[in-house]
């Protein structure tokens, strides 16, 4: 099935397809592109207890994005110490 819009990957996703679907991931062409992509594929990973906490991401993130802010937002989730 040709996955063409972001509906398309959530219902895969959510659908529980067996093996568990994995959206396409273009070729990185920097190495912040290879570091988000290396973080994806472990949030990914098909055993839950191998897959990053939420801190280790939000760390993992914020060294990616060299702590800039999300999408022109004042307010991240990411940077929430409240959480």
């Amino acid at each position: 099935m040709l996955v063409t819009t972001w509906t398309d990957i959530f219902v895969r996703v959510s659908g529980g397809e067996t093996p568990p679907f994995r959206p396409p991931i273009p070729p990185n062409d920097t190495t912040n592109d290879a570091q988000l992509i290396k973080l994806m594929r472990d949030c990914w990973d098909e055993y839950p207890s191998l897959r990053p906490e939420f801190s280790t991401i939000r760390s993992r993130f914020l060294l990616i994005n060299k702590g800039k802010y999300v999408a022109g937002s004042k307010k991240s989730i990411l940077l929430n110490n409240d959480n």
